[in-house]
């Protein structure tokens, strides 16, 4: 039996059949997409949670990305005004604004990091309410939206049964196979042949031996049947096999897009924590990093004003200067 079994199973390794799906088990869903429907359906504001708080992220950061271009365009103006006056009344120092312009880029340094990370976010964001929204739904609504064999034309599902019924007789051949070599081992370990050839002496012992082992004829018989089907079985996998060679693909195909989309609904169910997280955590940056533009904003237009003002009364009195020495020279 040995050879026979070893010469099943490289035959079956070759034509890699003993990963053929089985229709009946993939009409229901999975026990772990049970689990993780039965755990959204007690969270329903789920879903409407994590597009609220990405919704208020990206609006908080687009409220500091139009604080730090108002910013900018305000110190742009500031620099242009200032060379104005530079060219007509000569250099003065501008600390204060050399620290408004560090301080700005600082800020405008964290806003561009953390706009890569909202990306990111976005991104995954998108993906995981996609299959939380499919997870939302009931386990019989979810399986239509899972590739399933159903999708698969007529023949190729007749070819597929063909082959899950050739299986099936492999497996019966199988376990029939061994149950009776357990039955044998068993029967055979029950013999007393040690104590009859006690009693009947060494010089009996090969007649012993085939009296004892006679008794066994029926098992081994049914083993020798057993063995010979195999041969049987084994030409109609093969003539199977040929006629399953096309639909293969097909199914392997389905079966791949299904694994891959029960991967990712189970995936996006245990990303739910993890998002939340990250938005939660997204928000708290950007609302200090608002108010901190927000000051950063104020301070800005206090200071440009008192610029502003600062030339307007320097350019002022500069000009009653030039007037007062030019009346002066004329009178002389």
């Amino acid at each position: 039996t040995e050879v026979a079994n070893d010469s099943l199973v490289m035959y079956l390794s070759s034509l890699q059949l003993e990963d053929i799906p089985d229709t009946d088990s993939l009409a229901s869903m999975p026990q772990e997409i049970v689990d993780c429907v039965a755990g959204l359906s007690v969270r329903p504001q789920c879903v409407p949670q994590l597009q609220q708080a990405m919704a208020k992220l990206a609006g908080v950061s687009a409220d500091v990305e139009a604080s730090l271009q108002e910013i900018q365009h305000m110190l742009k103006e500031e620099e242009r005004a200032e060379e104005e006056f530079v060219k007509a009344l000569g250099h003065r120092p501008r600390s204060i604004m050399t620290e408004l312009e560090r301080e700005t880029q600082k800020y405008h340094a964290a806003h561009s990091m953390a706009s890569e990370s909202n990306l990111t976010l976005h991104e995954a964001m998108r993906l995981h309410v996609k299959n939380l929204k499919l997870l939302s739904q009931s386990v019989d609504g979810l399986k239509t939206t899972v590739p399933s064999l159903s999708s698969l034309d007529e023949s190729t599902l007749r070819s597929l049964e063909d082959m899950r019924k050739i299986m099936m007789k492999v497996d019966e051949m199988r376990n029939q196979r061994r149950q009776l070599e357990q039955d044998l081992r068993n029967a055979v370990q029950e013999d007393d042949i040690t104590g009859r050839i006690a009693v009947k002496g060494n010089a009996e012992t090969e007649k012993i031996f085939m009296e004892e082992l006679k008794k066994h004829d029926r098992i081994i018989g049914y083993i020798r049947q057993n063995i010979a089907a195999q041969s049987a079985i084994v030409q109609a996998m093969s003539e199977r096999n040929a006629e399953y060679a096309d639909a293969r693909y097909n199914v392997d195909s389905v079966m791949r897009q299904r694994e891959e989309a029960l991967g990712q609904l189970v995936a996006s169910y245990h990303a739910y924590e993890d998002l939340l997280n990250k938005t939660t955590k997204g928000l708290e940056f950007y609302d200090k990093l608002d108010g901190n533009v927000s000051k950063l904003l104020d301070r800005v237009k206090g200071v440009v004003k008192v610029q502003d003002e600062e030339r307007s009364q320097i350019l002022t009195t500069s000009e009653q200067k030039a007037a007062e020495a030019r009346a002066l020279s004329l009178s002389l």
